[in-house]
């Protein structure tokens, strides 16, 4: 976990569509930041 912490921004794209390292992680935290940018673009 704390390597994952460490790498550079390059990498998080790899870790986001590399299923077996964090997908779901990503993947939701990705989908709670676009729904505030929804919720907000919205009002």
């Amino acid at each position: 976990m704390l390597n994952t912490c460490k790498q550079p921004v390059t990498d998080l794209p790899v870790i986001f569509f590399n299923k077996d390292k964090g997908w779901s992680f990503w993947k939701n935290l990705y989908l709670l930041i676009g729904s505030v940018f929804i919720g907000m673009a919205l009002e």
